[in-house]
């Protein structure tokens, strides 16, 4: 099947763990089930590698957390081939495959210690760590410079602050990551003396909610 005729892309292969890894094997099942995301590094991210080095050179990790994330995706998309011709052949069901993600494991290792060793860690950090990265490798607006032509707005005025904040954002930021994930917090402050509401925003990738038992 030609990569660019895919649709949609549902992960048939698991992964093994490399040591005490499930929290990372979790992270990146939850972030293959993201079909948008896998189509991306599947079609558009081998095009675009380059000019996205060039254009986020600034990053820390310079491009090779997205493309070791992108050697994994084919990974599992070259597995999934081989299962559903096995199992087409056998006239059996899919033998449940997994590999290791070690490749993976040893970029991530290298650019963030945090995650260099084998033991247990937390998969709210990592997935915070990749969607986070993803965004500075990945953004095709990283070299813009801010714009300052454009006027701040009376911050009393809600809809006119939001459009300049997200003007002022989408210039400078846009990735998969922030396409997919980000969020957009909305705050008001209230004057205690005129009563009036202020108005501001921002990104967020992810919320926090506490559970209790």
């Amino acid at each position: 099947e030609n990569i660019n005729n895919i649709s949609y892309f549902f992960p048939l292969v698991g992964l093994n763990n490399v040591g005490s890894t499930c929290f990372m094997n979790a992270t990146l099942q939850c972030l293959l089930h993201v079909s948008e995301l896998s189509l991306y590094f599947l079609k558009e991210f081998p095009n675009d590698q380059q000019t996205l080095r060039k254009k986020n050179s600034s990053s820390e990790s310079h491009g090779s957390i997205s493309e070791a994330y992108c050697n994994l995706v084919n990974s599992v998309y070259e597995e999934d081939k081989k299962e559903i011709s096995n199992s087409f052949f056998s006239f059996s069901n899919s033998n449940n495959k997994s590999f290791a993600p070690r490749d993976f494991k040893k970029k991530l290792g290298h650019y963030n210690p945090q995650f260099k060793y084998y033991e247990a860690n937390d998969s709210k950090d990592l997935i915070l760590y990749l969607l986070q990265t993803f965004h500075e490798e990945l953004n095709y607006m990283g070299d813009q410079p801010f714009p300052t032509y454009l006027m701040r707005p009376d911050q009393l005025n809600r809809a006119n602050s939001f459009n300049y904040f997200m003007q002022t954002y989408n210039i400078q930021n846009f990735s998969i990551a922030s396409n997919l994930f980000f969020g957009t917090y909305e705050n008001r402050t209230m004057c205690c003396k005129c009563k009036n509401l202020f108005y501001s925003f921002q990104k967020f990738e992810f919320i926090s909610f506490p559970t209790h038992k």
